[in-house]
Order: C-alpha cells, then sequence, then structure tokens
C-alpha cells in the first residue's frame, strides 16, 4: 500500500538537520522506493528544505494556495514510489478538525499515512521555545501588547498549550489517524539509534543510514545564552519602537542576533545556567508526569518518557555579574564590526580616487595642449 509519512516536528527536535539530510540525499532515497519531493513553492522565512509547508494551507483544497498542486505532484510521486515523506514541523500546532481534514483527503486519494512525532522533555523544550521566540523576533507582530518576550510572561502561556500534554495529543491525533500509524520518538541522543537523530529518522521508516548516503551540510539553529537572549529582547523592544518608512526590522535584527550569537557560547561557559532553578524545573515536569508515563508504557513499554534528573545550575538572574561583561562585549564586537567595515569603504574609496585620476589624466592633457595651440 502506498505510504505517506508525514514528520510533523515538534518544534525544536532536530527538524532543520531532519530536513537538511532528506534534501541532500533525495537520489539515495528514490534508489530505496522512498521519495523526498520538492516542490517549486516559496515562501518567506521557510526553508526550501521543509517540503511539507503546503499542507497548511488555511483551507485545505483552496484553489488559491499551493495544496492542490501540491497534492498533484504526490500524486505523480506515487506512480514511482511506495512510500513519500514529508517535513513540516508546523503541523504539530494545527488543530485537530484540520488533522481530520488532511486525513480525510488523503484517504480519498487512497493513501496510508503515518505520523512521525518526536518529542522532547517539557522544560528543555519551553527553554528552547522561548529562546527561539526571542532570537526570531516574531512575537513583534504577535505578542507585542501582551509582552516583549519576558522569561516570566513566556512561561505563563505556555503552560496554557495542552500540546504540551503529550499523551492526550497523541490520542486525539490516534484518533484521526488510526491506531499504530502515530510513530513516536524521543528527542535525547540517548535514545536515538546510533546516537544520531538522523539514523534514528531513517529507521522509523524501515531504512537504515548506509555509506551510500551523503553526510548533509551541517545545520546548526545556535541559541543565545540567557545573558545574550536578554540583550536581544530588550533591543528588539527599541527596535519595535520605531516609525520610520522603509525600515528592514528583520534585517537589524539579524544584524544585531548575530552579534550576540558571536559570542554567545563563550556567555554560557562564563556563567553556566537555567531559566529554571532546580525546584521550579521539577515543579514544572510534574505537571507532565503522569502523561509522560503513559506515553512511556503504550509507545514504547517502559515506565518513565524521560530522565528525570534536573541539572545542578543556578537559575539566570538578570542582575548576574557577568551581565555587563556580556553588554561590554556586545559593544565592543559593534563597534569592531563597524570599525572595519569603515576600513572596507575607505579603501574602496581610495581606489576610486585612483581610478579616477587615471581617467581625468588623459582629458588634461588634451586640454592643456589645446590651450598651447
Amino acid at each position: 500500500m502506498k505510504t505517506l509519512y508525514i514528520h510533523i516536528g515538534t518544534p525544536k527536535t532536530g527538524s532543520s538537520a531532519i530536513q537538511a539530510f532528506l534534501s541532500q540525499n533525495r537520489e539515495v532515497l528514490t534508489q530505496k522506493g522512498f521519495c523526498y519531493p520538492k516542490f517549486p513553492f516559496h515562501y518567506d522565512y521557510v526553508s526550501k528544505n521543509r517540503n511539507g509547508y503546503f499542507l497548511r494551507a488555511k483551507k485545505l483544497e483552496n484553489r488559491q494556495s499551493d495544496f492542490e498542486e501540491g497534492i498533484e505532484m504526490l500524486r505523480k510521486a506515487f506512480e514511482e514510489y511506495s512510500n513519500v515523506i514529508l517535513s513540516e514541523e508546523g503541523i504539530w500546532y494545527e488543530n485537530f478538525k484540520w488533522h481530520q481534514q488532511l486525513f480525510d483527503v488523503m484517504q480519498e486519494k487512497g493513501y496510508q499515512v503515518k505520523i512521525i512525532v518526536y518529542l522532547r522533555r517539557q522544560d528543555d523544550y519551553v527553554v528552547s521555545r522561548w529562546n527561539q521566540f526571542v532570537k526570531s523576533y516574531s512575537y513583534k507582530y504577535k505578542h507585542r501588547d501582551t509582552d516583549d518576550g519576558i522569561w516570566e510572561n513566556f512561561l505563563k502561556r505556555e503552560l496554557k498549550d495542552s500540546r504540551l500534554n503529550y499523551f492526550t495529543t497523541l490520542k486525539k491525533l490516534e484518533d484521526i489517524y488510526g491506531e499504530g500509524n502515530i510513530l513516536v520518538r524521543r528527542y535525547d541522543r540517548n535514545y536515538f539509534t546510533k546516537g544520531s537523530v538522523i539514523s534514528d529518522f531513517l529507521q522509523t521508516v524501515g531504512l537504515e543510514r548506509t555509506d551510500e548516503y551523503t553526510e548533509a551540510q551541517l545545520v546548526v539553529n545556535p541559541s543565545l545564552s540567557p545573558n545574550t537572549a536578554e540583550i536581544q529582547r530588550v533591543l528588539n523592544t527599541v527596535v519595535a519602537e520605531r516609525d520610520e518608512e522603509n525600515v528592514n526590522d528583520a534585517s537589524d535584527i539579524k544584524f544585531l542576533r548575530d552579534r550576540l550569537l558571536s559570542y554567545s557560547v563563550l556567555s554560557k561557559e562564563s556563567y553556566p545556567c537555567n531559566m529554571f532553578s532546580e525546584d521550579e524545573a521539577k515543579e514544572f515536569m510534574e505537571h507532565y508526569h503522569k502523561e509522560n508515563c503513559r506515553v512511556a508504557k503504550k509507545y514504547f513499554g517502559e515506565e518513565e518518557l524521560f530522565s528525570l534528573e534536573i541539572k545542578a545550575v543556578p537559575k539566570w538572574e538578570k542582575d548576574n555579574p557577568n551581565m555587563q561583561d556580556d553588554i561590554i562585549r556586545f559593544m565592543g564586537l559593534t563597534f569592531m564590526y563597524f570599525l572595519e567595515e569603515n576600513r572596507e569603504i575607505r579603501k574602496e574609496l581610495h581606489t576610486l580616487k585612483l581610478f579616477r585620476k587615471k581617467i581625468r589624466h588623459p582629458i588634461r592633457t588634451i586640454e592643456e595642449k589645446m590651450s598651447n595651440r
């Protein structure tokens, strides 16, 4: 039977690395009867490797979206291959009505659908999402009236997110796609096949990682340290207050973020900490322990879904002694960037002046001769 594998994340579980690997190994996959289709659609701020993004049309089968064209391309892929893989981590957050509509369309086409989902320990997941939230500056457009990426406010909102109740969410997905069609994996190196999320993903779809595959170009989505994240958060609010026309906020934020990321590792090493205290992390995970145990028992035949160990590091405090050093680093690196840019501009200007002299010299000679005559 034709099988459509849909990798739905969750976000912050190595999706970019998986997508890059699948994209760079399309030929090898096709030799094994698997297709990772390449679609012609383009979306701002969305990697071309995320080939399942077209599924997230606001209305399925809306001709103004790319959904119908994408489904037609899937149909053609299934004419040649028995297995097709789509990947889009944002699908995890689609509502269940959407999932039912998608399943109905796929069933009508005669495709068996298997959902691949990676789960990350909730406290690590929330911290990582907050870090991305601050980095991406997306909240300027969505949450500016409620908060500016402040950790405590973000955490309160995440606690209301029912999708962190993994068992309940998986059960609802299973009710739609069918028992046995939800393939659950843990995003933890200790549980990966051969210690690699790529090897783990391939095994999930029935393949083995061999030397035939090309090692994908490393996809890195580095995180900010708590100190640099706080600096970024404040800078975001400054950029948000500007009213000038023709200002590229995204480009400006990227410039600031790149400066902060350039020393974020050093910042982490200088001040090892967590956004949760040990007690807060334990209390937070207690909210989900019962459901996590149900997931562990149902999908893995184990008692615990994740390790219960909490890292013994202090909770991040804004007035920590290292904050001043990190602010100075940011100012220094930004100053040196513009200093170097200024040097390059001066070199180019000097070159242009020399060129100008060269092209003006013959004209002056002619002018002088004409004057003498």
